[in-house]
This record gives C-alpha cells, structure tokens and sequence, in this order.
C-alpha cells in the first residue's frame, strides 16, 4: 500500500480529512488521539472519549491536540 507523507506539526488535518480517515480506519477514534500529551490529560479525555463519537474530530483538528 502506498502512502504520502505529512508533517500534521505544520499542517493540521482539518475536519474532513479526519471524518474520512476514521471512516476508513475501522479502529476506535481513541487511537487518534496522541495520549502522551498533557492537554490529553489535562482535558481527561481518557473519560470522555467513549461517551463521544465524531464531534472528538473537532478537538482533534485544533493546534493544542495532535493527532496521532
């Protein structure tokens, strides 16, 4: 399977994108989230994640939350 390269740190996926790649991914939307990081933590999104689904996808689009 072919694949491009994208450095998210200086261009962030927007809504759209990430829509289709979790529609095409078959993993939980937990997977794309970088839990390493302290806003992760910080927002206790370990918690609340399960009890959302697609609207995750804006936080993910935002600067302070990158995307795995």
């Amino acid at each position: 399977m072919a694949y491009t390269y994208r450095d998210i740190k200086k261009g962030h996926p927007n809504k759209e994108e990430l829509c289709e790649l979790y529609r095409r991914s078959d993993v939980p939307l937990k997977r794309f989230f970088n839990t390493s990081v302290q806003l992760y933590r910080f927002m206790h999104l370990k918690n609340r994640i399960p009890k959302m689904d697609e609207e995750m996808l804006d936080l993910l689009c935002t600067e302070g939350m990158p995307v795995k």
